[in-house]
């Protein structure tokens, strides 16, 4: 599920290759607008003029205004997870099963849509050994850092313009989701056995590898839920951390 300028929602259908559109005080579909896929959606992304889907192993962008499909992008080789946006629009990030983590430029995805072999993205992670299962992407368009986190066990913090890995926070559960708080100075960490856990990222480690104790987990751990984490988010005023699980409760 996306949302298109504040105004409209859009969701993948489980079952069918269709995305269904909504207008946002309204509860009726609308009727005339069809995006008729090539596949079943693992996830959705949208900047306002673009919505990007990722169908098993491929990359497909849309112009929303028109409807037209403008190209396909094809460098993951496993199933995409996670599509983000960085807050500027000007370019996304893609995470899959493969472990590969990718920073695309959009106006060069979607100007040299006839030579689609020949597109190669701003970045490529491969640092990541298992699934990559969610993205966090601060603010500040390309200076801003992004967060990556896989079923590895690590999260990893990248400066998106250097490409550089900041640092690799380790820990002793399967990873499924994160989030930073607005300040980017706390880092929250969904697991699979259904434990939160914050951390503080300022001041940075000494080491690029860090690794989580007991002792950090027992002190910064939320429980109340008991099956995997599947999104994070603190609220604008950062007094309130809001999560989702497959345990069916927020």
């Amino acid at each position: 599920m996306a949302l298109i300028n504040g105004k409209f929602i859009v969701t993948a259908n489980n079952v069918k290759p269709l995305l269904s559109m909504w207008a946002i005080n309204n509860s009726d579909t609308i009727q005339n607008v069809k995006f008729v896929l090539p596949g079943k959606v693992n996830v959705l992304a949208v900047n306002g003029e673009y919505l990007i889907a990722g169908i098993k192993e491929n990359i497909y962008i849309w112009q929303i205004a028109t409807g037209k499909m403008l190209t396909m992008l094809s460098k993951h080789y496993q199933p995409v997870n996670c599509i983000k946006f960085i807050d500027d629009g000007s370019h996304f990030v893609s995470g899959g099963e493969d472990g590969q983590v990718i920073i695309w430029n959009l106006s060069s995805a979607i100007g040299d849509r006839y030579r689609v072999e020949s597109i190669e993205p701003l970045h490529t992670f491969s640092d990541h050994a298992l699934p990559v299962t969610d993205l966090w992407i601060g603010h500040g368009g390309l200076a801003a850092m992004l967060a990556t986190v896989s079923k590895d066990r690590t999260c990893k913090i990248y400066d998106i313009a250097s490409g550089v890995m900041l640092v690799s926070f380790v820990f002793q559960e399967m990873i499924t989701a994160v989030t930073i708080d607005r300040l980017e100075t706390g880092l929250f960490i969904g697991t699979s056995l259904g434990n939160i856990y914050h951390h503080r990222i300022q001041p940075p480690p000494r080491t690029r590898e860090y690794h989580i104790t007991d002792e950090d987990k027992i002190n910064n751990k939320f429980s109340g839920h008991s099956k995997a984490i599947t999104c994070l988010a603190t609220t604008l005023d950062e007094q309130t951390l809001i999560s989702g699980s497959e345990d069916c409760n927020v």
